[in-house]
């Protein structure tokens, strides 16, 4: 398929079957705690050094072409003062994006470098956030976290089916209220009851750039969600989750009138709803059964995502979609921290406390993008 001495065109199929690609790297995480006023004010400080190294091989010419490393240092820091009800925590993170392939092919390569006699970094893609926030805890069943984020992007790239766009300076902010309550922390009658609402605003701009002042795409404005579930005494579970998202730009110059391949517009806002029914039992020998029937995007909204590489156009997502899942689990190791995992369990309950909205943030991130799948 590839027999080298043979000449064909740059970018054509079978070009490209014949440029392989291969993608090593190195991580290593520090991070140190420190409790103070009797572990009411939690410091948190760590740094993640991340190395990675690309090569390409060029199987018709016989080439080998080795890519400089890539990557750096990345400091966090948080602090975290709070009770057993009431919680403030400060963060900072930096993190950045990964190389791909389509970026490493077309990075210029100086003289000598192509036979890794030179040693150089990649000037890598930088994201600095810092998040605030207030977080109530078994309030009267209630969980709250009322906060604050900012990011900020260097170096940001934007890419394509055979081009990469820079962007020099970007950034993102927002603000965010998400509540749960658990009313059978109060009332015993209506124990296995979660409800859950959260509403989000999300800001963008280009900051340097042809496309100074425009709107970050894939940002949506405004986000809306809400679940309602009970858990019946004896394993049986019902609940329903809503999700709107505004609607969105998928490119940097803000195209409103979509093109007629598809890949550049708008994303328009939609509404996702799903519902389940499930049962969990324990079994005997610590085997517990969980069984789930239910269904995705039920109100079945038409809506779609866009995608700018090779494989540009609109990307349809998932229908109205219904699914059956059945599981059993087993707990290998007993002692205390099982005793207390299978407390947990059988109460409906998890640790909100270590719960922040970047964390929900990612989580809405994932709906959105691999909707079609989960």
């Amino acid at each position: 398929m590839c027999p080298r001495g043979t000449i064909l065109p740059e970018g054509s199929p079978n070009a490209l079957r014949c440029f392989d690609g291969r993608i090593g790297g190195y991580s290593l995480y520090l991070e140190d705690k420190i409790y103070l006023l009797d572990t009411k004010l939690v410091l948190t400080a760590g740094v993640r050094l991340e190395l990675t190294k690309q090569s390409f091989y060029n199987v018709l010419e016989g080439l080998s072409y080795p890519r400089p490393l890539y990557g750096g240092p990345l400091p966090a820091a948080s602090v975290w003062y709070g009770g057993d009800h009431v919680g403030l925590y400060l963060g900072y993170g930096r993190s950045f994006g990964a190389p791909s392939y389509l970026s490493g092919a077309i990075q210029p390569i100086n003289p000598g470098e192509a036979m890794g006699r030179a040693l150089r970094f990649i000037k890598p893609e930088l994201a600095d956030t810092v998040e605030a926030g207030v977080k109530l805890m078994e309030l009267g069943g209630v969980y709250a976290t009322v906060d604050g984020w900012y990011r900020y992007f260097n170096n940001l790239r934007d890419e394509g089916e055979n081009a990469i766009d820079i962007i020099p300076a970007a950034h993102t902010y927002g603000a965010e209220v998400d509540l749960e309550w658990l009313p059978g922390e109060v009332w015993e009658k209506v124990d296995g009851l979660e409800l859950n609402v959260g509403y989000a605003y999300n800001g963008s701009r280009v900051l340097r750039d042809l496309y100074t002042g425009n709107r970050m795409p894939w940002y949506p404005a405004h986000e809306v969600w809400g679940s309602a579930s009970y858990e019946a005494p004896f394993g049986l579970r019902v609940g329903t989750k809503v999700e709107f998202v505004d609607k969105q730009y998928t490119d940097y110059a803000n195209w409103d009138a979509p093109r007629a391949t598809g890949e550049v517009g708008t994303m328009p806002a939609y509404t996702l709803m799903g519902a389940w029914l499930g049962y969990r039992a324990s079994l005997p020998a610590g085997w517990r059964l969980e069984a789930t029937v239910g269904v995705k995007n039920l109100l079945n909204e038409q809506w779609f995502t866009r995608s700018d590489d090779i494989n540009g156009g609109i990307l349809a997502m998932r229908p109205r979609t219904f699914y059956f899942n059945l599981g059993f689990a087993h707990e290998w190791i007993r002692g205390k921290a099982g005793e207390q995992a299978r407390a947990s369990w059988k109460r409906g309950k998890v640790n909100r406390r270590v719960w922040t909205a970047g964390v929900r943030r990612v989580e809405r991130w994932f709906w959105r993008t691999w909707g079609a799948l989960m």
